[in-house]
């Protein structure tokens, strides 16, 4: 009977533990474990900051390297995300940076190993750039650059989830149609029927660029420094395979003005490339008629003639390509291609000089330059050619660039270095004005601390959400205070109150100038400071003191120590 007593209690003992939670790791039972959750990784940024190097040589078309690297992460067929990213090269994925208003500075493609490394040509007026990063079956990515050109480097990692409908782990989606093969969809592709083209790099992204030139080279300084004695715009596109290499540029140019006695030659200048390329030009002649020319297997350097007479050719448009035989820019490269903007110029007609912009080099095939060895910088620090990296307006004539009346920041940038005011061609008779000091507000008062009364003072200025406290200091045994008037000027702050003795417990009138206490009134008697005020340098206390029996009650003004 015991021994069926007993089992009975051992099973009910066993049916009671076995329907509780038993303590484990986790606090679940491991058959119940939830799956771990995955997260897709946060950007990694090394971006490098701009900083002057050198002399400043009124540059306005700045470059920006760009170094990416993105890892794509699959899903499973619950949607989960699964926490190793994928091998690289079986996706294409496509980088675009446009402007904010959506023209394209720059389109390529990762290479196999996941990374882009490219050059962006950005104007020097900052502004943001927006970067897309696309690829069949995984969501998009956008980000915002601001004020890229701000960056010599751009420097990031990214990752990128594979899309909800694309299940499983598949890392292509069959079905883009690739016309020419080259291994960029039609869809990415910019020449979706030529193999050796498929992305185009516009400089600048909107518009034209501006080249200005002053023709007094070799006679005197840059002249009435109006940059309008010959003016031409142009636009350049560097066109690059699957792998971003470039096999040819287009440059087309616009004679935009000419207000010079003198007449001009305006060419393009592409100072270096590896190989040999097919040189296409269409330009216009001296007398003002469109021709073209072919020259096959030309070599660098390349020194291509657009307008003949730019007496004849102001309105007229002309344009020329250069097609290589091998791709540009590859690492390695025994040789690189010139960057944009390349080397525009021209020859003065009248005095047979070539002008170039700051440190380009000179003219070597249509003439041997009479300035071999020019830096085309006049002695006063000006530059006798000026790129402007969009359409401009352009002085009139005999009206220097940098009057009030045209681009008065012109001066700011250049005695910056070219650190500050890099939009000063957006400022067309706008000077600049050193903004005003933000209002600074003092208020006097006192706040308790929990335990006594605190004087203190508070200083907010127009630019700052909430406002600094100062406390001023009193007496160790004191039993606290108040400050009741408040005075600023150049030599400090100076504020009127009271603190209250801590043997008489009787109220002291005191001042405080920059912090430090004066005490004004005698312990024994009862004493207040309302007021404070400068007078020419003199403190000025108003102020009163009553004795504790009640006797006399005293008004005082207090200057500077001594009671008036």
């Amino acid at each position: 009977m015991k021994t069926s007593v007993r089992l009975l209690i051992l099973g009910t003992l066993v049916a009671l533990l076995a329907s509780c939670p038993m303590p484990f790791t986790g606090g679940v039972r491991g058959g119940d474990a939830p799956a771990a959750t995955f997260s897709l990784p946060g950007d990694q940024s090394t971006d490098v900051r701009r900083v002057a190097e050198g002399e400043f040589t009124f540059e306005t078309l700045l470059p920006v390297q760009l170094s990416l690297a993105v890892d794509l992460y699959a899903i499973d067929e619950d949607g989960a995300l699964l926490p190793d990213p994928l091998p690289t090269g079986d996706t294409n994925v496509i980088v675009r940076l446009e402007s904010r208003s959506g023209s394209a500075h720059y389109t390529g493609r990762l290479r196999d190993d996941g990374t882009l490394d490219a050059t962006v040509y950005l104007p020097s007026a900052a502004s943001d750039v927006v970067m897309t990063l696309s690829a069949p079956g995984f969501d998009s990515r956008t980000v915002t650059i601001p004020q890229m050109v701000r960056y010599s480097r751009i420097e990031r990692r990214m990752a990128m989830r594979q899309s909800s409908w694309a299940t499983g782990v598949a890392r292509s989606i069959s079905g883009l149609i690739d016309s020419d093969g080259d291994g960029v969809p039609d869809v990415y592709d910019a020449f979706p029927n030529d193999p050796n083209a498929a992305f185009v790099q516009n400089v600048p992204a909107d518009g034209n660029l501006t080249i200005a030139f002053e023709d007094l080279f070799g006679r005197a300084n840059a002249g009435d420094a109006d940059y309008n004695d010959f003016i031409a715009s142009y636009r350049i596109q560097e066109i690059s395979n699957a792998d971003g290499y470039i096999t040819s540029i287009r440059v087309d140019a616009t004679a935009v003005v000419k207000l010079a006695g003198y007449n001009h030659r305006f060419g393009i200048r592409i100072d270096r490339f590896d190989g040999v390329a097919t040189l296409e030009r269409e330009y216009i002649d001296f007398d003002g008629a469109t021709r073209t020319q072919t020259v096959a297997s030309a070599s660098g350097p390349v020194e291509v003639e657009l307008f003949e007479n730019s007496a004849t050719a102001v309105g007229k448009s002309a344009w020329f390509t250069l097609s290589f035989d091998t791709p540009q820019r590859q690492p390695d490269s025994p040789v690189v291609l010139s960057e944009p903007p390349y080397n525009p110029w021209v020859i003065v007609r009248n005095t047979g000089h070539d002008i170039h912009l700051i440190d380009r080099e000179p003219l070597t095939e249509l003439i041997t330059s009479k300035n071999p060895n020019d830096r085309f910088v006049d002695s006063d620090g000006f530059p006798w050619a000026l790129l402007v990296p969009e359409e401009w307006i352009h002085p009139a004539e005999a009206k220097r660039i940098d009057s009030d009346e045209w681009y008065p920041r012109f001066t700011n940038w250049r005695l910056s270095g070219g650190e500050e005011f890099t939009d000063w061609y957006h400022y067309l008779g706008e000077p600049w004005v050193e903004p005003e000091t933000p209002p600074t507000v003092y208020v006097a008062g006192y706040r308790n601390d929990g335990t006594r009364d605190v004087a203190a003072y508070w200083v907010i200025t127009s630019d700052e959400t909430s406002p600094t406290r100062i406390d001023l200091p009193v007496p160790a045994n004191s039993g606290g205070a108040r400050a009741n008037d408040i005075f600023v000027d150049e030599d400090g702050v100076f504020v009127a109150g009271w603190y209250r003795d801590g043997t008489t417990r009787n109220t002291v009138a005191a001042l405080w100038a920059n912090g430090e206490l004066s005490s004004l009134t005698d312990p024994v008697d009862v004493g207040r400071a309302g007021a404070v005020t400068r007078i020419s340098g003199t403190t000025v206390v108003a102020a009163s003191s009553t004795r504790v029996d009640g006797t006399a009650d005293t008004a005082f003004v207090w200057t500077d120590g001594s009671i008036a």
